[in-house]
């Protein structure tokens, strides 16, 4: 009896210390960039886990200036944060004061039911791959947990699924549409799509149910750490809202629009709801939209028009335009006759019935149109941006379009900027990116031994230089590496604009404006913030070179590069600033000439 006591009392203890040992590991912190810190508590999907990491992101107060986002992941809480308003030790600090606040319960807020019609197209097929006749049944048993929001906005990322449905694979060729309310299982995964949308999941039914809505507040109908429940129901009903969209700028326009170019967006600096897996958006060239704005007046986040050339406007009234960014020949039609050049940097007034014409970008792939008031497009989520993936904000602009601006027209006098960041070049062109490393394979990270971090960015600039291929947009730049690189999958976490992701094929991709919130593939390096705008004008055939930086010095190089992004002077007024149906009034009418 006393060796059966003492047993158990070692068993007791033994418990204890396991106990322990897990309730007072610390997470620990990794940069991801010189404005993304990580605070990692695990390497591996479990609950236990996941619940560490939403306690911490309740616990945080209100967020200091500087700090714009808290992001979830499996076993990670992301916080964004701009460098040149906030230091990494000061949003450590924050960070680590809210763990006295932290509430030991479970982290579950709602149990939510979403009803579902299981008739998917996949529904047999996967059926057959997991071995059950009653795929229904088996999907809508479990209790799933929420363990955080990423893809599109409102998508959750569910835990809980069936051994038997896990086995199911992804499609081996993605659908090029998957209709929003789709619900599906893939590799582990089970999902609900909140928008039209390519997939490569199996359907197995669909719901009515209305995951994400922008107007509503808070958008996402889950929250991370939500439990879900899936109904299985005989019918829908078809005639349930499915959200509300911003609608398109058509009242009091300041501009008619004469061709929209192959695309021509509405953008300022962005969204900052990633927790809900909205993608921030916002200029892919931040200076070129600050220069823009400056040049005619306004704050240096007014949304203005990001375009990739072709652009035509017709002015409906006097009001200051600029062009900035790349330089696309842009030309001035006066509407009493003749044309005058509207030089890039610089700010010209239109008139009433004047047309302003851009041709192809000859340096860079975006110019930005600059308009005095800014352009005013519904606020979707804090911004009024284009997200064109996500359907939130203006549709891009076509023949017909109406522009609205703020304010009054013809208070801006002619301006020039004072530098300009293009470096201006014809033709193919080298770009130097800095970059900083990136967090580390969470797999092989305890928070004590070093990562792999300085070995995959050691990799990776030995790898260069790099091409940009075609296949890029405003979410990434897909690059080729002159040497070939080893990529690889890993456990999802937040991630920002300038992240380089590493998929298996080992062409580095480079992370822009519309990026998903969440990533799964191994990120050797981030390009500093400085150069993002670098990114957003690379070209396919580009070159690429990076080179490694440091915190320090790539913060201090953006705060300068925005200080000389809005510097200007007043220019000399050329003729590009006569209105010659003022001259032609006589010599009474010579203050009306010019743009004061």
């Amino acid at each position: 009896t006393k060796s059966r006591t003492m047993l158990r009392l070692a068993a007791t203890a033994a418990r204890t210390r396991a106990l322990s040992t897990t309730t007072t590991t610390k997470p620990w912190f990794r940069a991801a960039g010189e404005g993304t810190l990580l605070l990692r508590f695990g390497n591996t999907i479990d609950e236990a886990t996941n619940r560490n990491v939403l306690r911490r992101l309740d616990a945080l107060n209100e967020k200091p200036r500087g700090v714009t986002d808290a992001v979830p992941a499996y076993a990670s809480l992301a916080v964004h944060y701009d460098c040149t308003e906030i230091s990494r030790d000061e949003v450590e600090t924050w960070i680590n004061e809210a763990a006295s606040r932290e509430n030991d319960g479970d982290a579950t807020r709602n149990v939510v039911e979403i009803p579902v019609l299981y008739d998917g197209e996949d529904l047999e097929a996967a059926g057959e791959i997991a071995g059950v006749d009653d795929v229904a049944a088996v999907h809508s048993k479990p209790e799933y947990r929420v363990y955080f929001l990423g893809f599109t906005g409102g998508f959750p990322y569910l835990g809980g699924l069936d051994e038997r449905l896990a086995k199911v694979p992804r499609l081996p060729t993605p659908r090029q549409l998957v209709p929003r309310g789709a619900v599906g299982v893939a590799a582990g995964q089970t999902g609900v799509y909140t928008r039209d949308t390519p997939g490569g999941w199996h359907l197995l039914g669909r719901t009515d149910a209305v995951l994400f809505d922008p107007s509503r507040e808070p958008p996402s109908l889950l929250q991370p750490g939500d439990a879900v429940r899936f109904s299985a129901v005989a019918a829908l009903d078809d005639t349930a809202p499915q959200g509300k969209e911003a609608p398109p700028i058509v009242e009091d326009a300041s501009f008619e629009v004469l061709a929209g170019g192959p695309q021509t967006l509405v953008q300022d600096l962005g969204r900052r709801h990633q927790s809900c897996g909205v993608s921030r958006c916002g200029a892919a060239d931040e200076m070129s939209l600050r220069t823009a704005n400056a040049l005619v007046g306004n704050e240096f986040d007014a949304a203005a028009l990001e375009c990739l050339g072709g652009l035509r406007l017709r002015s409906r009234g006097t009001r200051a335009v600029s062009v900035a960014g790349a330089d696309c020949q842009a030309t001035i039609l006066r509407s009493a006759g003749g044309s005058v050049a509207c030089k890039v940097n610089e700010a010209v007034v239109l008139r009433e019935g004047d047309e302003l014409r851009l041709g192809i970008p000859r340096d860079g792939a975006r110019a930005y149109v600059g308009v005095e008031g800014g352009i005013e497009a519904p606020l979707v989520l804090g911004s009024r941006s284009s997200d064109v993936r996500a359907g939130l904000g203006p549709a891009p602009l076509t023949t017909g379009d109406g522009v609205a601006c703020g304010g009054a027209g013809g208070r801006a006098a002619p301006r020039r900027a004072k530098h300009d960041h293009m470096m201006r070049m014809k033709g193919k062109r080298t770009w130097t990116l800095r970059v900083l490393p990136g967090p580390g394979d969470p797999a092989s990270d305890d928070g004590v031994k070093e990562t792999d971090a300085d070995a995959s960015l050691k990799a990776l600039l030995s790898a260069g230089p790099f091409t940009a291929s075609p296949r890029s947009d405003r979410m990434a730049v897909v690059v080729e590496a002159a040497s070939s690189l080893t990529g690889g999958q890993q456990l999802s976490e937040a991630c920002a604009a300038g992240t380089i992701q590493l998929p298996p094929d080992g062409n580095p991709v480079i992370l822009l404006a519309d990026h998903q919130t969440t990533g799964g593939y191994s990120v050797p390096a981030v390009v500093a913030r400085c150069d993002l705008w670098k990114v957003g004008q690379c070209r396919p055939g580009d070159e690429l070179v990076f080179v490694e930086t440091t915190i320090g010095d790539a913060a201090a190089e953006l705060r300068k590069m925005r200080k000389r992004a809005v510097a200007s002077a007043a220019r000399v007024v050329d003729g590009a600033d006569v209105d010659l149906v003022a001259l032609a009034r006589g010599p009474n009418q010579v203050g009306d000439l010019f743009e004061v």
